[in-house]
């Protein structure tokens, strides 16, 4: 939660949510928002930030994230 991305949770992320949900790519809506400050030094939340997350997990095993941690709880139990 250190990314440094210019987004702001009340007025980005519906546009973010209808722009997906319209079909155009996650990561390509994201690469538009610029920077707000360097990365790691100033710690907020942001939900986009766990959108990136969720599409580099998608990218690196091929599971989307909820299947991702589905698969990861069940070794847990």
């Amino acid at each position: 939660m250190a990314s440094g991305i210019d987004f702001d949770e009340d007025t980005d992320m519906s546009g973010f949510s209808m722009r997906t949900l319209m079909g155009a790519s996650a990561m390509k809506v994201i690469s538009k928002y610029g920077i707000q400050e360097e990365p790691y030094t100033y710690r907020r939340y942001l939900s986009i930030n766990t959108e990136i997350l969720g599409e580099m997990i998608t990218n690196a095993t091929g599971y989307s994230l909820a299947e991702y941690m589905e698969q990861r709880n069940s070794f847990l139990r």
